[in-house]
Order: structure tokens, then sequence, then C-alpha cells
């Protein structure tokens, strides 16, 4: 059970249950954030940009990307981009600093995938040992351009499928699949990007061991957006002892409040 306390300017909220716990594994999957890029191979130059000559950086893929094994179709990538301050990647995949993007990159980067028509679509496979105590995948994927859809996500060719009553994934949204069926299995996790004309990121690749509650509050204007995942129901009250009754459309999340009136307690429930 969760439960949330707000006022017309203050939103406060206490975890009455653990949000995530990251299962272990003693030989685990490399470079799940994407942030142990470690290169002295960067080649600089330049590229036609929309305002005209625009700074490049690229690099081995080997050192941007340690751990996996990235594919253009059936083709292995060799080399990637690399996004700095004042820097465009020059090529279709590439990592992107947080220094750019303070808000938006967990950890120091964040991997990206651009599409045209030619280049679709990516793979990104790694081959590791799922922990043991695994009972979900999650990761951050964000994107946008004509249509915004997660990637394909499959252990040794078996596709994964989100969680029922997760996020969709329209903005920044981390997504969550069920690979109970792998615990303590070795298997190639492989996320495939087949959509053209979009643009998709990756980031922050967790192997989840409990129930996957996480329950977040944020500002936007005079409103507050609620979202959860893990299923269950939005419901509210107007004390922390009283009778907890279902907002209306509370199984959608994120759900959006508007800043006035009385206090209430809100909780979510499976």
């Amino acid at each position: 059970m969760i439960e949330a306390l707000f006022t017309g300017k203050l939103a406060c909220f206490a975890l009455a249950a653990a949000a995530m716990v990251v299962a272990t594994a003693a030989d685990p999957f490399e470079n799940l954030g994407f942030d142990e890029a470690n290169t002295n191979s960067i080649v600089f130059g330049t590229r036609l940009g929309s305002f005209g000559l625009e700074p490049t950086a690229r690099g081995p893929a080997s050192d941007l990307l340690p751990g996996w094994q990235l594919f253009n179709g059936t083709e292995p990538v060799s080399e990637i981009g690399l996004v700095l301050p004042g820097f465009s990647s020059g090529v279709r995949v590439g990592l992107t600093s947080k220094e750019l993007y303070p808000d938006f990159i967990k950890g120091k980067y964040v991997l990206g995938f651009g599409f045209t028509e030619p280049d679709a679509p990516w793979s990104l496979v790694q081959r590791g040992d799922v922990p043991s105590d695994a009972a979900f995948l999650s990761f951050i994927s964000q994107g946008g351009g004509i249509l915004i859809q997660p990637p394909q996500v499959s252990l040794d060719g078996q596709e994964l499928f989100q969680v029922p009553g997760t996020p969709e994934p329209v903005g920044l949204e981390r997504l969550m699949y069920d690979v109970r069926d792998f615990a303590g299995k070795t298997a190639e996790l492989r996320f495939i990007y087949d959509i053209n004309t979009s643009y998709r990121t990756l980031d922050d690749i967790l192997f989840i061991g409990s129930t996957p509650i996480r329950f977040k509050i944020e500002r936007s204007g005079q409103s507050l957006v609620i979202s959860w995942l893990g299923g269950g129901t939005l419901t509210s009250s107007p004390t922390i002892d009283g009778t907890f009754t279902p907002m209306m459309n509370g199984t959608t999340t994120p759900y959006v409040l508007e800043l006035e009136g009385p206090m209430r307690f809100y909780r979510v429930e499976n």
C-alpha cells in the first residue's frame, strides 16, 4: 500500500512498501546504464547540419558500448557517435552526455537511435546471467517522431511483453517486462529498434526482484501528476484512517489532479 498527503501547494508521500529491489547475480550483465564508456580513440570532424557545418565526435563501439554488440540489420556496427557539449554525433546511433541534458539522462550517458528508411533496424545484444531472484526487466526509454513505440525486447529469442497496468511509452517512461521464466538462467538479451522516422533512447536497464511497485508524484503547472507501476487502482480519503474510495478512472496512470480543494490522502491498492 502506498499513501500520499496533498495540500494546495505541497505534495508529500511515504512509501509503505519497497519501491524496487534490484536483483544481483554472480556474473551479471554489464554496462546496463551505458555509463562505462572509456576510449582514447575519439575522432573529431564536421558534417553539414541544419545551420551549416557542425563539429562531430565518434569512436569505437567496443569502447563506447563495452559488454554489448550492436548490429545494423545483420551487420556489426564498429563505430558510434558521441554527443558532447558543442558536438553532434554525426551518425545514426550514439551516446549523449548528461552534461547536455542533466535532468533527462540517468548516470553519465544515454544511448540514442535515430532512424531513416535505410538505417532500421538496430539490434543491441548481450549474453549474461539473469539473476536468480529476477522477476522483471525494467528500463527507461524516450522517443519522438511519427511513430513512438518501445523496442522489441527478447531473452533467448523469446519476446518479452510489457507488464499490464504499467504506463504506455509516451515521453520519458520506465517500462517493465516479466522475466520470471528466465530467472537463474544464462540468456541473450536483445533490444530491437525498427520503427523508422523516429528517435528512441535506452537507459538505466535493471533486473528487479520484487513486485514492480513504483509511485511518483510530479508537479505540472497547477496540477499534480501521479504515476505508478504494477497495476492497481488509485483511491482517496479525506483522512488517513478514513475509508478510501476508488478515483474515477483510477486504474489509468498517469493520473492528473488539480491543486485545489481540501487536503486528501491517496494510495494505490491492488
